[in-house]
């Protein structure tokens, strides 16, 4: 669990949203984007063959957005 839990948190600090201090937070008390933002990474952590956005950036400040759309790009480069 432990080893799960580094590797979150470095995955999240790529975001820098602050999801990285908020791991052992229920879901319900992140922020709206630190929620897109998990979803994003739950999504892309088995690296999928297809990956479906619909306005993954919906509704984000303008720098959440920007950074989710960075690590977007990264994650496309990966899977492709």
């Amino acid at each position: 669990m432990k080893s799960r839990l580094s590797f979150f948190k470095q995955q999240t600090q790529l975001m820098g949203n602050g999801l990285d201090q908020r791991l052992q937070t229920p879901t319900e008390n992140l922020s709206g984007g630190q929620r897109q933002t998990l979803s994003f990474l739950m999504a892309t952590i088995k690296r999928p063959d297809l990956l479906l956005l619909d306005e993954h950036t919906a509704a984000l400040d303008p720098k959440t957005s920007a950074d989710l759309m960075e690590q977007t790009a990264k994650e496309l480069q990966m899977i492709s």
